[in-house]
């Protein structure tokens, strides 16, 4: 920068300082430059032999290739005046006074006594432009943007981007008085116009190229984490303020119309693998409800004691041999609970066997009847009890295991002594870890300190596959994060290389 500078101007006849800067945008006062390490600086000088002008305003801003890198890397942005942009119509349209000289408001002292210029305002000017057209920017090309690295500097990128569309603004420096000297001869040059634009080529600055006012190279706005999460406090913030009225609930009946319509493109777009053990699993579909306990005088509860297999049993069978000579509302039902009612009644009429009106019993027996009707009459506990004495039937062959036409094939009992573990299923990547875009952005720091070990040339060679992690980490996506990070370690490990065995021993495990 310096060198390119120096062609067209000798450096000591630059007056380089800290700034404030106060301009107006939509009805408010705003400043940039106003903290105490700011690095809001204004460059000014004149080439006495040429009368060039070369005037701009510098911002230092502290930003990261992706949102996931650790370190940052400084970048400066570029305000540039040129000698024909002012409006010399409004008189004046570049003014150099000493702050006790104008009115200034109390909060303009505020800022210029919190970025503390120099001491007290007994050596602080103001500079007043007013401009023909807004000036230009020059930032560094970048495809894909750069991420600010702190809230600060996000805000600076923002302040910046308001003053170079204004038009009209003041920049406060702090000036000994030889510096004031100088400075009232570039106004007076100026004034007079007899001043021309310089011919800098910023664009050299950069090694990447630059542009100038393509704010997109910079992501100075709401990440897409943030931007997904901010409509939910809309309906909340409409609730509380006002009450609900017509167009609201239209609103939120469209929201719900098209979250399905989101969910279906997304499952187009990437399928999730099939879960597994999801449907035949007895730990999740034979486990009663807790809201329904069973009755235990009823013989066509589901008693999960005697199922724990996941597979069909007897009990499955009483239903359709019970209901088909009954009408539809099952008057045995009822028949039961009436008897239930009457404790004179209830030992006179023992329950026949759910199996004995359909077909035979292929071998092995089934437990006698008596032990059924007295399972039925005593209730679950009793159930229970008699399944832990009665030894388990034996395992039928394979000529007995054969179903029998128009008949479900019997399974055997499991003694339930012991409480059965609760065996979790199998599922995807994102329904047991973390998938939240922080975590996952934690993840994704681990991994390319673990890539940087491996070696510091690998992040170059997967750049395209780390942003892609990136880019999903910052969506909250994990199957796709945990799928793009298992592809790029396979990778890594393919292109390591056996080591040959040394004779006499035994070989490393691989050196890349």
């Amino acid at each position: 920068m310096e060198a390119a500078i120096a062609k067209h101007i000798d450096p000591s006849n630059l007056l380089i300082e800290r700034a404030v800067a106060e301009w107006d945008s939509d009805e408010k006062t705003c400043f940039l430059g106003d903290e105490a390490n700011s690095s809001f600086n204004m460059t000014v000088g004149l080439d006495p032999s040429t009368d060039k002008l070369l005037l701009w305003f510098q911002l230092v801003v502290s930003v990261k290739r992706h949102r996931a890198a650790t370190h940052s890397r400084p970048r400066s942005l570029f305000m540039l005046l040129q000698a024909d942009m002012f409006d010399h119509d409004h008189d004046p349209c570049f003014s150099l006074n000493h702050v006790s000289e104008v009115p200034a408001p109390k909060a303009t002292l505020e800022a210029i006594s919190r970025a503390s210029l120099g001491g007290d305002n007994t050596r602080t000017f103001q500079l007043h432009l007013r401009l023909k057209e807004h000036s230009q920017v020059v930032m560094p090309k970048s495809d894909p943007p750069l991420i600010p690295a702190t809230e600060k500097s996000r805000r600076l990128l923002r302040s910046f981007r308001s003053l170079s569309e204004a038009t009209s603004f003041s920049v406060y420096l702090p000036l000994g008085a030889d510096r004031v000297q100088s400075l009232q001869e570039v106004c007076n040059s100026l004034l007079s116009k007899q001043l021309v634009s310089h011919d800098i080529d910023f664009r050299s600055f950069y090694t990447g190229g630059a542009e100038r006012d393509v704010w997109s190279n910079f992501d100075i706005f709401l990440d897409s984490a943030s931007e997904h999460n901010a409509p939910k406090a809309g309906p909340l913030a409409a609730t509380t303020s006002s009450p609900p009225q017509g167009p609201s609930f239209e609103r939120k009946s469209a929201k719900a119309v098209e979250a399905p319509a989101e969910e279906d493109e997304d499952a187009l777009a990437e399928p999730a693998p099939p879960p597994q053990y999801e449907d035949d699993d007895a730990s999740t579909v034979k486990q009663p409800k807790p809201s329904l306990p069973p009755d235990p005088a009823s013989p066509l509860i589901y008693r999960p004691e005697l199922d724990l297999d996941g597979e069909t049993t007897e009990e499955d069978e009483e239903p359709p041999t019970e209901q088909t000579p009954a009408s539809p509302h099952s008057p045995p039902r009822k028949k039961r609970k009436a008897d239930n009612d009457s404790p004179a009644a209830s030992p006179a009429v023992p329950p026949l066997p759910p199996h004995a009106a359909a077909v035979p019993p292929p071998p092995p027996p089934p437990p006698p009847p008596e032990e059924e009707g007295e399972e039925e009459e005593e209730g679950e506990e009793e159930a229970e009890a008699e399944t832990e004495a009665s030894p388990l039937p034996p395992y039928p062959s394979s000529s007995s295991s054969r179903p029998r036409p128009g008949n479900k094939p019997r399974v055997r009992f499991t003694n339930p002594t012991t409480t059965p573990s609760i065996q979790q299923p199998n599922r995807t990547i994102s329904s047991h870890l973390n998938t939240t875009p922080s975590s996952l952005r934690t993840a994704l720091a681990r991994f390319l300190r673990w890539l940087a070990a491996v070696d510091v040339d690998l992040q170059d060679k997967y750049d395209g596959l780390l942003w892609d992690m990136g880019d999903a980490a910052a969506a909250g996506d994990g199957v796709r994060f945990y799928r793009l990070q298992a592809r790029c370690k396979a990778e890594v490990l393919v292109g390591y290389r056996r080591r040959e065995p040394v004779a006499g021993g035994t070989g490393g495990e691989g050196e890349e």
